[in-house]
C-alpha cells in the first residue's frame, strides 16, 4: 500500500540558492553569538569594574557588535555558500547525495 521507498539523487544545487538560505543561517547564528559575546562583555564589567577603561578604548560599543557580527556572519556566510555549493557542484557529478521518501 505504498510502502516502498523512492530513492532520489541530488546530483547539483542552485549555487545562488543555497548561497541565501546558508548566509540566512549564518545570519541567525550571528545574532545569536552576537548575544552571547555582549553578555559577556556586560558580565565582565559588573564583576570587574577596573577593566571597562580598557574594553572603552579597544572593544566596540554594545550597539556596534549587535549590529555588525551578524551582518560580518552573514556576509562570510554569502560567500561560505557559494565556494560550498561549487565544490557540491564539481564532487555532485561523481555521486551525489541519495534521499529517501
Amino acid at each position: 500500500m505504498g510502502d516502498e521507498l523512492q530513492e532520489v539523487t541530488i546530483k547539483k544545487v542552485g549555487v545562488f540558492s543555497f548561497a541565501g538560505f546558508f548566509a540566512l543561517v549564518s545570519f541567525l547564528t550571528g545574532i545569536i553569538f552576537s548575544a552571547v559575546v555582549v553578555s559577556g562583555v556586560s558580565t565582565a564589567v559588573s564583576f570587574y569594574p577596573q577593566i571597562s577603561t580598557y574594553l572603552d578604548k579597544y572593544v566596540p560599543s554594545n550597539t556596534t557588535l549587535i549590529i555588525a557580527i551578524p551582518l560580518t556572519f552573514l556576509l562570510f556566510g554569502f560567500i561560505f555558500g557559494i565556494v560550498l555549493a561549487l565544490i557540491y557542484n564539481l564532487i555532485g557529478r561523481i555521486g551525489g547525495i541519495k534521499l529517501y521518501s
